[in-house]
């Protein structure tokens, strides 16, 4: 079947319905606990990042938030309290991601009480991960794109996380499979091209996500930030978090694909 290219800029559904809208000035805000939380499928190994946030023009030096009470639960009773390993990192070696469940998280710190919920899609495999050579004013880019066949019978929103010769680039991918066309469709990761050379190893994690945390990563395209931001505290996003926080809940089904650039 003949592939559909689709140019992705993080552009798809926003939903408003079951997120906030948290509006900051940004310039004299008070500091807010910004949340980083994964649980990934198909492992026991799951984290939760906790910092406070700077201003804009202040340096991206983000004091860890220390002594926090961070608990993960799922509606089938797996209950973890988690630990810190490092400061401002709290994890568990205990807690399986499995598809098809909900999982909760609750939060209690510096007198701020922070909860969140997200439900972990199944798992769409990518076909492949395949680049091209192009000349564009003068300069040679290295376009990435993904194959993959999005089944129609379920909603599917998808995160791509990029690695470039063992370093993670800025940000991230998100669309909805509304953009999709039936069938096999071709999609471009804007933004890694521009820095991938000959030799360079690439490592795409697509995520399956849910409607909450896609709309919280395409707000980043709405708010100016470039396909999916590069922090996880934009001036003003909408998140899938209940309280004064900034940041995501994430419980994702990955899928990997790696190629070596000619």
């Amino acid at each position: 079947m003949k592939a559909s290219i689709l140019i992705c800029i993080g552009l798809g559904m926003v939903a408003m319905s079951c997120e906030k809208v948290l509006v900051i000035d940004v310039e004299d805000a008070a500091p807010r606990i910004v949340v980083e939380g994964n649980v990934r499928a198909g492992q026991n190994h799951q984290t939760v990042s906790l910092n406070w946030s700077n201003a804009l023009d202040e340096a991206n030096n983000f004091a860890p938030v220390t002594g926090a009470s961070v608990r993960i639960f799922d509606d089938a009773g797996q209950d973890v309290l988690l630990q810190a390993s490092t400061a401002g990192l709290y994890t568990t070696d205990s807690l399986a991601g499995i598809p098809g469940r909900t999982y909760f998280l609750e939060i209690e710190a510096a007198g701020e009480r922070i909860t969140a919920s997200s439900q972990m899609p199944f798992a769409v495999d990518m076909d492949s991960l395949y680049s091209s050579s192009v000349q564009f004013f003068n300069a040679t880019r290295t376009p990435i794109f993904v194959l993959l066949s999005d089944p129609a019978a379920n909603k599917n929103w998808y995160r791509f996380v990029t690695t470039v010769s063992g370093d993670r680039y800025p940000g991230s991918i998100v669309m909805s499979d509304e953009l999709m066309a039936a069938g096999q469709t071709s999609v471009f990761l804007q933004g890694p091209g521009e820095f991938i050379q000959s030799g360079d190893s690439v490592q795409v994690e697509m995520q399956c996500i849910d409607l909450g945390v896609f709309t919280y990563f395409d707000s980043f395209s709405s708010l100016g930030g470039g396909p999916g931001g590069a922090s996880a505290a934009p001036a003003n996003p909408y998140s899938n978090l209940q309280g004064n926080a900034l940041g995501y809940f994430n419980a994702y089904s990955p899928s990997f694909k790696a190629i070596l650039v000619p």
